[in-house]
């Protein structure tokens, strides 16, 4: 009865939180979701590159953990 629970729990979809093309911030800067997985985000920064702030956002796009984003 074990291996049963966790094949329909492996076999599950998901809950969504995000829509790809969706608004939200991550270390106060706007961003769009470019893709939701399981347990992170793929994130792009509407206003790239920062002035100032290379080292800390080399790249415009980044993954996350889905906590560390807020919706808008």
């Amino acid at each position: 009865m074990s291996n049963e629970v966790t094949a329909s729990k492996l076999t599950e979809e998901p809950v969504k939180l995000f829509t790809p093309g969706q608004t939200v911030f991550h270390k106060e800067k706007q961003c769009t979701i470019i893709a939701e997985y399981q347990l992170s985000v793929t994130i792009e920064y509407v206003d790239y590159p920062f002035q100032g702030q290379e080292e800390e956002f080399p790249f415009p796009r980044t993954v996350v953990k889905k906590e560390k984003v807020q919706p808008a």
